[in-house]
């Protein structure tokens, strides 16, 4: 005749068990679902098969906005290298002028010539220059033109990088909307034996993470490729104008280069699987647990679940 400790220990460990049980079902059924879903592949440009016409002109707005972008950032720097060779190329040296003399000769005689009024009293003295020289009034104006052109350069690069990121985002956040409600309507409409194999949590994790991993993959991520690779290639232009040679020896160090981003690629890609598989079998685990919570707290499962 069983006591009844004996009997509560009984009906604690068969709860135990029911317990282990469901979750043992529950990592199985998303075993085989993961394995059903074996990742693949997609060609890139179906990513945007659920994109309208509206879509699409926001994006090509937006990739070309950041071609322009990555354009002005070798012109930007064009001129700046023109100043830099203004400056080095200026031969008058004002801490070997004589600025005495120079006031005695060509400036009026209550005006005495400094290096701080050098330039401020230029027009008022009769100072003349040789053919080689480049005088100060000059000077001042190619420097002028050749900031202004760089000022320029750097507000219509802001407003290519706003276009960019304005019309990318907006292109994606319609687009990852529109994927997360054609996955819901397509959920709703799977027969009911579709839900045995797959969980509840699993489906969450596809609307959420898997979703949001497209919408880094088609935003503005998206518009940085294309600013990068148009950059790249007018530097190359720039370099290889200015200085082949040079530009011949630094990229000989691109293959290098490439091939360590090609295995980071690789290592990237690997751990992105497994990142997915995880998330997957978390967010089942998380959505059992959560529908029998009483269960858990009532047998002290919390750290058995916890572990797992």
């Amino acid at each position: 005749m069983k006591t009844e400790e004996g009997i509560y220990m009984d009906e604690s460990n068969a709860n135990d068990s029911l317990l282990i049980a469901s979750n043992k079902n529950v990592e199985q059924s998303t075993a085989v679902a993961a394995a059903e879903r074996s990742l693949q592949s997609v060609p890139f440009f179906s990513l945007f098969r659920f994109a309208n016409q509206f879509d699409l002109l926001l994006l090509i707005v937006g990739l070309l906005s950041a071609f322009a972008h990555g354009a002005f950032g070798p012109l930007m720097l064009f001129f700046f290298s023109a100043m830099i060779e203004t400056f080095s190329g200026q031969p008058t040296n004002f801490c070997k002028l004589n600025f005495t003399a120079l006031s005695i000769q060509y400036c009026q005689p209550d005006t005495l010539l400094t290096s701080a009024n050098y330039l401020r009293h230029i027009n008022q003295c009769n100072l003349t220059w040789t053919i080689n020289d480049t005088s100060p009034i000059m000077f001042r104006a190619q420097l002028h033109r050749q900031a202004l052109s760089l000022i320029g350069a750097g507000c219509v690069s802001v407003v290519f990088a706003f276009l960019q990121t304005s019309f990318c985002s907006l292109a994606c956040e319609r687009q990852t909307r529109r994927i997360r409600e054609i996955a819901f309507d397509a959920l709703l409409k799977k027969e009911i034996t579709y839900f045995d194999t797959h969980t509840i949590g699993e489906l969450s994790t596809i609307l959420i993470s898997n979703v949001n991993k497209i919408h880094d993959g088609i935003g503005d991520k998206l518009g940085l490729s294309v600013q990068f690779v148009s950059k790249i290639a007018l530097s190359l232009i720039v370099a290889f104008y200015h200085g082949w040679k040079m530009t011949l020896v630094i990229l000989s160090l691109a293959p290098a280069i490439w091939i360590v981003l090609i295995v980071a690629s690789k290592i990237e890609q690997n751990i992105f699987g497994q990142e997915l598989k995880a998330y997957e079998c978390a967010g089942a685990i998380a959505e059992e647990v959560f529908r029998n919570i009483r269960t858990v707290l009532s047998f002290n499962g919390v750290e058995y679940e916890q572990a797992k």
